[in-house]
């Protein structure tokens, strides 16, 4: 941009010095034809200044549609998981096309006026020559002295100093067309292969109980680095399990290959009995939620992220599952309640505020399967308080099936069930006190939680 606006300066400043200088020279060589040959410029002197005037609105509107494109892309990429994990991707795509409509219109808007630049300017500079040549051809054959062959000759290169203004409309054209293809760059990102894909014959899932089976799971994101070797386990409909086990234990991993962020490397997962490879991704994403570490919030008010999940959603139905996750005190305290605008991934927030507002966004699908990976790992400790009484609520009325990453000791202590992983494997499968008398290594690490939560 500095080096664009720094062209337009110089080429500015040549083509007022240029005119200035050849102004001067034909109204010395001849002040008669000078002056006839300056009158068509006057007028496209006035084309020019109703030009730019059009010319500079059009080209504020591309440039902020420009600039809305933008901004959406590195929003949603930013978010990109949120957006997967509700199935939102037809929507956004849908979205992205109406802006990349708009900035098309507005372009070919702007190319059609640039194009009668060329035409218009030319003319004149065609009548600009046909009064030199036929003035000055005249006073030749007039004989009277006034004006000579050599003079004209001399008066038509001064002319042909005005070249200017055509580089400065090529240094326009060179702009658009880099915004041009920065808006093709995107395109190509948007419309990138993913990794993973429907079958041919893939089939929608009902989402009817929310029965989860790891049948001999293995993963790993490089052939050589296994993260997950031989896992087997069913969670029941409804039921609510913790997963708990040190950094690098393959947690994490677990949650993201339920929703097919990832495929198995071997073995498989099923849901409700069927391998969930042949789900459609939208069918088997849309009836889950999900509550990461740090969740994104995007550029928006409050109720668009609450409701990016179900759009149709009523504002009792809003409040309804804020009120669930102990957010919707903490939305009325805001400058305009609901209809506040939290910044691109919720800056104007705290980190429990956004928190809460993304477990009442997983809220308001009412999921039959929720998965929860370490949701309060970054929050203060009211919010962590809070946070836990709205997971602990939701499970104990049976509201679908729920499976929590996390080293909270009171959330270990509370869950029925509890799957630990120590590196890549399960090693236990029981609840926090039958686990603390048969699983030593649950119990150490246990133990070195309880720790680290007393220091804090």
């Amino acid at each position: 941009m500095e080096q664009s606006v720094l062209q337009g300066l110089t080429g500015l400043i040549e083509e007022v010095v240029t005119f200035i200088i050849v102004a001067g020279m034909v109204l010395w060589i001849s002040p008669l034809v000078g002056a006839l040959s300056i009158l068509p410029l006057a007028f496209a002197f006035l084309f020019i200044r109703i030009y730019n005037r059009r010319v500079k609105a059009i080209y504020d509107g591309v440039r902020k549609r420009l600039g809305k494109i933008g901004s959406f892309v590195q929003d949603r990429l930013a978010g990109v998981q949120v957006t997967q994990s509700f199935g939102r991707e037809p929507a956004e795509q849908s979205d992205f096309d109406a802006r990349a409509d708009q900035f098309y219109e507005a372009s070919v808007g702007a190319s059609r006026l640039r194009n009668t630049y060329f035409p218009v300017v030319s003319a004149f500079g065609f009548i600009n020559n046909l009064v030199m040549l036929g003035v000055g051809g005249w006073l030749i054959m007039s004989g009277s002295g006034a004006f000579t062959i050599g003079a004209l000759l001399a008066y038509r290169g001064f002319w042909w100093r005005l070249q200017s203004p055509i580089r400065t409309i090529a240094q326009t054209s060179d702009i658009l067309q880099r915004a041009r293809a920065a808006a093709e760059r995107v395109m190509e990102l948007l419309h990138a292969p993913v990794v993973v894909t429907d079958k041919a014959d893939a089939r929608v899932w009902e989402a009817s109980k929310g029965e989860i089976v790891f049948d001999s799971v293995d993963f790993s994101y490089q052939p050589s680095t296994p993260v997950l070797r031989d896992v087997s386990f069913r969670i029941a409909p409804g039921e609510f399990v913790a997963i708990a086990g040190g950094s690098g234990s393959g947690k994490s991993t677990l949650l993201n290959l339920v929703p097919r962020f990832y495929d198995v490397t071997g073995g498989a997962i099923r849901i409700d009995g069927i391998d969930v490879r042949n789900f459609t991704l939208a069918s088997l994403r849309a009836p889950m939620g999900l509550v990461g570490q740090d969740n994104y919030l995007f550029d928006g008010t409050v109720r668009d992220n609450l409701r990016y999940g179900r759009p149709e959603a009523s504002l009792s139905e809003i409040e309804a599952a804020a009120s669930a996750a102990n957010a919707h005190r903490i939305i009325l305290d805001l400058p305009e309640g609901y209809d506040t605008r939290v910044g691109q991934n919720g800056v104007k927030l705290s980190g429990g505020q956004r928190q809460r507002l993304s477990l009442a966004r997983a809220f308001l699908t009412n999921p039959v399967v929720l998965l929860l990976d370490e949701p309060t790992a970054s929050v203060e400790p009211e919010s962590e308080s809070l946070i836990h009484d709205s997971i602990l609520r939701r499970t104990r009325s049976g509201e679908g099936t729920t499976i929590l990453v996390t080293h909270r000791i009171d959330l270990l202590r509370q869950a029925l069930r509890i799957l630990f992983f120590a590196d890549g494997r399960l090693s236990g499968d029981a609840s926090h006190d039958s686990l603390i008398a048969t699983c030593p290594e649950y119990a150490e690490a246990y133990h070195r939680w309880e720790v680290e939560e007393e220091v804090k």
